[in-house]
């Protein structure tokens, strides 16, 4: 089966989707518009297609579109796939119903739905309509079929794939010393923030927390990895919070060195503002046997058992981050249970093996039904 994904080469759902199809040898092809992409996408072949206005307003992407359009569809003509897969409901779906091709499929990956779609009228006329030309949506949260259907999509047309966890990565046993050494961190207790420093994630939030925590746990270091529009700004909110000397801030990691930095850590935090399923981030420190505090949004109330896996806080509720992440440092027999069940949660229901072979057989009946 020859697959063509439309995605941002630079997301780590990206190439992991791609390369997992690649790997079953099947023929994989990526087109993305962001000229970076990441590395390890071999053997897929990445087509980056260069927009000739910047900006990623709805103006300029209009402005885009003629040469875009224009060239995306070439490549579609000279790969010829079987199946089209756009990766969000935003651009890549839009990109993939005005080349007429198909069968394409397009997968929501959450904020694209739940909070550009609603941004402007324009945008969710053509989210919308990209979704209901789709020929088959997937997702990874009811609350985002139920979306999807209120939309006008036919709920038959709607699958629920669980982007998942691949276990053979994070059943490595890794040696964290080699972190710990390089940022001078001991044996400190490690609470860690992987989510990407944009808005939607209000990593000010979990900032705003760490005084308290501090002056509780003196002792406790603090990671935020990633990167994105908000990290000066957060990198100023903790010198001005007299905190700067204790909060590393990472940046983008590869996998190898994310999977590091979650088994060096002792507890895991997620400020995010909106979430379509368990995110992936969150999803990752479960696996790597890590205490969660989540806030409540998306599907985490059907994956975090609170008092047995973690806590589920209201949104920009630092004071209660604070408290539970308080109450995790000072029980380290709360830490490790909590850590083992959820791993046990990701293993049984968020297997990465499972989800990507239920999303090969729906590839090759689409094939065979178009």
């Amino acid at each position: 089966m020859h697959l063509c994904f439309l995605s941002d080469g630079i997301a780590e759902h990206t190439r992991r989707w791609t390369t997992y199809f690649a790997s079953k040898s099947h023929e994989v092809d990526l087109i993305t518009l962001n000229p970076n992409v990441l590395d390890g996408y071999d053997p897929v072949r990445v087509h980056i297609v260069k927009k000739p206005f910047p900006g990623s307003d709805l103006l300029s992407r209009f402005r885009n579109y003629p040469t875009v359009i224009r060239e995306v569809r070439q490549i579609l003509n000279t790969v010829k796939p079987d199946v089209l897969h756009a990766h969000s409901a935003g651009q890549y779906a839009w990109i993939s119903m005005l080349t007429g091709f198909h069968p394409y499929v397009v997968t929501p990956w959450g904020t694209d739905l739940l909070i550009d779609a609603k941004k402007s009228r324009m945008n969710r006329i053509i989210t919308t309509r990209s979704l209901r030309k789709a020929n088959m949506v997937t997702c990874d949260a009811d609350h985002i079929q139920t979306e999807m259907v209120r939309m006008g999509i036919p709920e038959e047309r709607i699958h629920l794939v669980i982007f998942g966890v691949d276990m053979r990565r994070f059943d490595a046993q890794i040696d964290d010393s080699e972190l710990r050494v390089r940022y001078d961190l001991g044996d400190d207790p490690v609470v860690i923030s992987t989510r990407t420093l944009n808005p939607v994630h209000d990593v000010a939030t979990f900032i705003q927390a760490i005084p308290f925590i501090h002056a509780a746990c003196p002792e406790a270091r603090f990671v935020v990895t990633g990167d994105g529009k908000d990290r000066e700004q957060l990198e100023s909110l903790a010198r001005s919070l007299g905190i700067a000397s204790i909060v590393n801030f990472v940046g983008y990691l590869t996998e190898d060195t994310m999977i590091q930095w979650l088994k060096t850590a002792d507890v895991y935090v997620s400020t995010s503002l909106s979430d379509a399923g368990l995110s992936g981030s969150t999803a990752e420190a479960m696996a790597c046997e890590l205490p969660v505090v989540v806030t409540d949004n998306g599907d985490n109330r059907e994956w975090v058992t609170s008092d047995t896996g973690g806590y589920i806080v209201a949104n920009g509720a630092s004071d209660a981050i604070a408290t539970r992440v308080i109450d995790l440092l000072q029980d380290s027999t709360k830490r490790q249970a909590f850590g083992a069940y959820n791993r046990d949660v990701i293993i049984e229901r968020c297997n990465y093996e499972t989800e990507m072979s239920h999303m090969e057989t729906l590839y090759l009946e689409l094939s065979q039904r178009i």
